[in-house]
C-alpha cells in the first residue's frame, strides 16, 4: 500500500502543475496548434507512465491517475480534464492502439474549435473494448467508469448546464456523488475486500498456535495460465495445499481439477460462479453451493468437505445449506493480498512479515479484483518458492485444511 499512496501524491502533484502556463515553453508549431492539449496528456501519462514503472499493477497505475485527474479538476486547466484522462489511459494496456485512436480524436478537435474535446471523447469510446478485453479488466474498467464520470461533469454539466443557482446545485451533487462512490470504493478495497468478514460463526479460521504448521490455500482456480507452475512449485517443495474452486472453472478445466486432486492436494468449494452471497436468496444460494459439488465431484471424483465464500462475505442463510451439503466454512488467518497484484516482494512481504503457527495463509491462482478471472496471479507463482523456503528453514510444516483441522481438535486449537 505504501507504493499506491507514493504514486498516488505524485499523481496528484503533477495533476496540479499549470499546463496553460507551459504552453510558451512549446515549439513555435505545437503552440499554436494544441500545444496546450499535448501538455494535458502529458499531465495524466507521465504519473502513470512512472507508476508503471516503479510497479507495474492495475491497483497502483489507476490510483495514480484518478490522483492526476482529481487534481487537474482544482488546478488552473479545469475544464480540460477529459485531456489528462485520455493520456493517464494511453498507458494502461493499451500502448499504440490508443496513441493511434487519441491522435484520431485529437485531428477532430483541430478542425474545428466547437469539438475541441472531441479527441479525448472519441479515444475513451473507442478505448473501451480494447480495455475491457486486457488482463485485469476489472481494475480498469472501474477506474474507466470514474474517468468516465468526471468527463461527463465536465462537458456535460460543467460546460452545458446554464449558470442558474438550481444548475450550480446540480454540478455540486454530481460531483459530491462520484467522490462519494470513490470513496466508498476505496474504503470497501482497504477495509473490506477480502478481510474474512461474515456473522455465521461456525467456522474454521486458525489452526493450534501451540504448533509450527501452516496451511496454504488457494482460490478462485483451477487456471491453466498459472495452477500448473503452482502445482510444480508444491511438488518440488513436497507440500500439500488446499484449492478451493470455482464451479465454472473446473467446468472449463476438468482435467486440470482433476490434477490437483491427483497430486494430493485438498480440494474445496468457492461457490459455481464466484458470486458474492451476502444477501443472496436462499434459492440461487442452494444453486451457487449444490452445483459446484456436484461439477467437483464429475471432475475429481469426489465431493468436497470444505466451503470458503468469496471474499469472505456470507450471512446466515448459508448456514442451513453447508450443514445439509455436509461443508465446514473455512476462512482464513493470513492475507498474502496477491489478489491487488502487488508484485511478488511484497507478497512475500506480507506472508513472512506477519506469519503465526496455526496461520491459514490465502492465496489465488486465478481471479481478478473482483471477479475470478482475468488478472494476472504472477506475483503468486514467483513469491511461492521463497515463502515455502524461508517457512520450513524457520521450522513450520505445511498440512491440508481437514489436517489442520484434526490437529485443533487434538490439542485445543481454534
Amino acid at each position: 500500500m505504501q507504493a499506491v499512496f507514493v504514486m498516488a501524491v505524485l499523481g496528484y502533484l503533477i495533476g496540479r502543475l499549470p499546463a496553460a502556463r507551459g504552453v510558451h515553453r512549446l515549439p513555435k508549431p505545437l503552440r499554436r496548434h494544441l500545444g496546450h492539449e499535448i501538455l494535458l496528456i502529458l499531465k495524466g501519462y507521465l504519473p502513470v507512465f512512472l507508476a508503471n514503472m516503479e510497479n507495474p499493477t492495475p491497483m497502483v497505475t489507476s490510483v495514480t491517475a484518478m490522483a492526476a485527474i482529481v487534481a487537474n479538476l482544482s488546478s488552473e486547466d479545469r475544464g480540460k480534464t477529459a485531456w489528462v484522462a485520455a493520456g493517464g489511459m494511453l498507458v494502461v494496456r493499451l500502448g499504440w492502439v490508443g496513441v493511434a485512436i487519441l491522435l484520431g480524436g485529437t485531428l477532430l478537435s483541430a478542425v474545428s474549435g466547437k469539438m475541441e474535446d472531441a479527441g479525448p471523447i472519441v479515444f475513451m469510446i473507442a478505448a473501451a473494448p480494447v480495455i475491457f478485453t486486457s488482463e485485469s479488466r476489472d481494475v480498469h474498467f472501474i477506474w474507466g467508469a470514474l474517468v468516465g464520470a468526471v468527463v461527463l461533469y465536465e462537458v456535460l454539466l460543467r460546460g452545458w448546464v446554464g449558470g442558474t443557482r438550481a444548475a450550480r446545485y446540480f454540478r455540486a451533487a454530481a460531483f459530491g456523488s462520484l467522490f462519494l462512490l470513490l470513496g466508498v470504493s476505496a474504503f470497501y478495497l482497504a477495509r473490506y475486500h477480502y478481510r474474512n468478514l461474515g456473522i455465521h460463526v461456525k467456522r474454521f479460521a486458525k489452526g493450534p498456535t501451540q504448533m509450527r504448521v501452516i496451511a496454504l490455500t488457494f482460490d478462485d482456480g483451477p487456471d491453466p495460465r498459472y495452477t500448473p507452475a503452482i502445482l510444480d512449485i508444491l511438488d518440488q517443495f513436497n507440500v500439500k495445499a488446499t484449492f478451493f474452486m470455482v464451479g465454472t472453472h473446473v467446468a472449463r478445466n476438468p482435467d486440470l481439477a482433476h490434477q490437483v486432486a491427483q497430486r494430493g492436494h485438498e480440494i474445496g468449494s468457492h461457490t459455481y460462479t464466484h458470486r458474492n452471497l451476502l444477501g443472496l436468496a436462499r434459492p440461487t444460494l442452494m444453486v451457487e453451493v449444490a452445483k459446484n459439488q456436484n461439477t467437483i465431484e464429475r471432475a475429481v471424483g469426489r465431493r468436497p468437505t470444505l466451503f470458503r465464500p468469496p471474499r469472505g462475505l456470507y450471512d446466515n442463510n448459508l448456514g442451513a445449506i453447508l450443514e445439509k451439503e455436509g461443508l465446514t466454512l473455512v476462512m482464513w488467518s493470513r492475507s498474502s493480498v496477491d489478489w491487488s497484484e502487488p508484485g511478488p516482494e511484497a507478497v512475500v512481504r506480507n506472508v513472512l512479515t506477519k506469519v503465526q503457527n496455526g496461520d491459514v495463509i490465502l492465496f489465488h491462482d486465478s481471479g481478478d479484483l473482483v471477479g475470478s478471472t482475468g488478472g494476472s496471479r504472477l506475483s503468486t507463482v514467483e513469491a511461492l518458492p521463497t515463502i515455502i523456503s524461508e517457512l520450513k528453514r524457520r521450522g513450520y510444516t505445511f498440512v491440508t485444511i481437514t489436517e489442520m483441522m484434526v490437529l485443533s481438535g487434538l490439542v485445543g486449537g481454534n
